[in-house]
Parts: structure tokens; C-alpha cells; sequence
């Protein structure tokens, strides 16, 4: 028995909302808190160890930051055969390597895990809410994987 490949979709791409936002502050809060008690017990000789973690602290969170800033917009498109990312930006679409990879499937949103055609991967956030109607398709799609015809 074979099953048939899930109905064609689109899905609009989402930012992260405010909460998983201030869970990376927090985080980076505990972070500076950490590195500061580290530095007021004794870091090690001199203040370049202390340096070091603030150089390190200051490049984390920037990172997360711009990430965050620079979430990709856009849409994710099924075809029936092949995933598409079309992002935001000029450029057109971009046929995906292999299915997006679930790295967090919270019931009411997806983190998807992407390699585009040439590059590093990327991280997708889709939301429920984005689109209630579609949501159901978009989660047979992610999980769906052709198996072959077994042999009577």
C-alpha cells in the first residue's frame, strides 16, 4: 500500500514570539551574572581571563541578537514532490537539499531545521495561528516521507 503525498501548500514564515525572546534575555542575563560572580571570586591571574568571558558574553549575545533581528520572512511551499523556501529578499526560490528537519514541534508551532540549495542551514519558525486552515496540512508535509509500494 502506498500513501499519496500530502496536498500543496504554502505557509508564511514567522519571528519567534516575544517569549522565546525574553527567555534568550534571561538566559543571557544569567549568562552576565555568572560571568560576574566568575570575575569577583577569582577569575584567574589578572583580568585577562575576565576579558576573555566578557569578549566571549558579548559575542553571544550579539549573535542571538542579529539573529533574532534577521529572522527570514517569507513562505515555505510544498509542491507535492519538493520543498521550497521563498524568502523575503529579491532572489526567487530556493529548492531545499532534503525535507525540513523538526527540532521543536510544539503542537501549536514548529522550529524547522532547513539546508537550502548551497550554504549553511538555516531555522524556520512556523506558527499555528499564521494560518488555523493550513495547519494541519503543513504538519502531514514536515512528517510525511514517500515509502515505497510493498510487493503483493
Amino acid at each position: 500500500m502506498t500513501r499519496t503525498a500530502p496536498a500543496r501548500l504554502r505557509y508564511a514564515l514567522a519571528r519567534p514570539p516575544w517569549a522565546v525572546g525574553a527567555g534568550l534575555v534571561a538566559l543571557a542575563a544569567m549568562g552576565a551574572a555568572g560571568l560576574l560572580l566568575w570575575a569577583l571570586h577569582g577569575a584567574g591571574p589578572g583580568p585577562w581571563p575576565a576579558l576573555l568571558g566578557l569578549a566571549l558574553w558579548l559575542a553571544a549575545g550579539g549573535s542571538a541578537w542579529w539573529r533574532w533581528r534577521h529572522w527570514p520572512g517569507g513562505w515555505l511551499e510544498w509542491d507535492g514532490l519538493e520543498w521550497w523556501l521563498h524568502a523575503g529578499r529579491a532572489g526567487g526560490p530556493v529548492l531545499l537539499r532534503a525535507a525540513p528537519e523538526v527540532c521543536w514541534d510544539g503542537q501549536g508551532f514548529l522550529l524547522l531545521r532547513i539546508a537550502p540549495g548551497s550554504g549553511r542551514p538555516h531555522w524556520l519558525w512556523l506558527q499555528g495561528a499564521s494560518a488555523p486552515l493550513l495547519w494541519g496540512d503543513l504538519r502531514r508535509a514536515v512528517y510525511w516521507r514517500a515509502r515505497p509500494a510493498a510487493s503483493a
